[in-house]
């Protein structure tokens, strides 16, 4: 676990070195996460102790909801690079809907399918939500949480932090 912590502020000061970077100019529509999430079913803790979060983000050009701004996600949850059972990959629509006119602070939700492989495979109805802080341009920090429905008498469903780097 400390190890997952440490990549992940590992990520976040190198996502701010990067965000200083006259390199990438503007905010493009695609985005990267990683994080850490704790489950927070009993039978997925019996498999998987805690999950290492990686995620894509491709906003849309026209948001699908009134204010703030919509885009697709696709993550992975998982235990360990080395693959075995412990995965979820959801796929959701979200919207982010900022709470000041500068855009440093949002709640967001989304809504869509996730392929759990706790136990044995199966797609579930997904949803997430969260608040998030901008801490610049294109570095944002996010607590969220993931319900899945069950797949197999396991749910993904966890509670968890992350930082995201928009390209």
């Amino acid at each position: 676990m400390k190890r997952v912590i440490g990549m992940a502020a590992l990520a976040a000061l190198a996502g701010g070195a990067l965000a200083q970077s006259s390199v990438f100019e503007t905010p493009t529509n695609l985005g990267l996460r990683l994080g850490y999430a704790y489950p927070l079913d009993s039978n997925t803790r019996n498999v998987v102790d805690n999950f290492f979060n990686v995620g894509v983000d491709f906003f849309l050009t026209t948001p699908l909801l009134a204010g703030g701004e919509s885009y697709i996600s696709i993550d992975w949850f998982g235990k360990s690079i080395g693959g075995g059972k412990g995965n979820a990959f959801p796929l959701l629509i979200n919207h982010r809907f900022f709470l000041d006119e500068a855009g440093s602070g949002y709640f967001f939700g989304g809504l869509g399918l996730a392929s759990v492989d706790i136990t044995q495979s199966r797609n579930v109805l997904a949803l997430r939500g969260g608040y998030g802080i901008t801490l610049s341009e294109k570095l944002n920090a996010e607590a969220f949480l993931l319900y899945t429905d069950e797949a197999n008498g396991a749910r993904a469903s966890a509670l968890g932090v992350q930082f995201g780097f928009r390209f």
